[in-house]
């Protein structure tokens, strides 16, 4: 009887050892996606602007907005949109969130390149991240540093830039 308890507490134990060992290798498994998918928002928002879209803002400046404004927001939703929830995706668009940092780039002539990007999960919130991305613009480099709330889909929710107009004015300063 003794040897028989023994067998069913063991196997218990190890099933929730198991159990227990396998959620945790999950919980990294999507933490490491989101990290991931904010990559490459930032890498998309801090990168350019490409010739696809010099040539939209080129036919604004020409007269044709409504090619332009058609071609951008394509750019906008291939590049970005499968990375917000969709009512978010709708407010980036509209105030501009990802397509400042372009337009400024290309109202000062000039080019973005990523340095560095540095993404950190904040401690006890499994949805909130803070990032600090390193561009380059010309010879100078600038840190812009922001929080984001990415949901359990791996979904953006919520982005804010805590220092983003002051690579705008280093654009502006070139």
């Amino acid at each position: 009887m003794k040897k028989h308890t023994l067998k069913i507490l063991t196997v218990i134990l190890l099933a929730g050892l198991m159990f227990f060992t396998g959620c945790s290798a999950f919980e990294d498994s999507n933490q490491d996606n989101n990290i991931e998918i904010i990559k490459k928002v930032l890498t998309n928002t801090f990168t350019g602007p490409n010739e696809e879209l010099i040539k939209s803002y080129k036919s604004a400046e020409d007269g044709n907005h409504e090619l332009s404004t058609t071609e951008s927001q394509s750019y906008y939703q291939d590049h970005f949109q499968a990375y917000f929830t969709e009512e978010y995706y709708e407010t980036v668009a509209k105030i501009g969130l990802v397509s400042e940092f372009h337009i400024n780039a290309y109202r000062n002539d000039v080019q973005m390149k990523i340095k560095d990007i540095r993404v950190e999960q904040n401690e006890g919130a499994d949805t909130s991240y803070k990032f600090v991305v390193r561009v380059q613009v010309g010879q100078k480099e600038k840190d812009v540093t922001g929080r984001l709330g990415i949901n359990e889909d791996g979904k953006i929710f919520n982005m804010m830039y805590l220092d983003g107009y002051e690579l705008v004015r280093m654009m502006e300063l070139k």
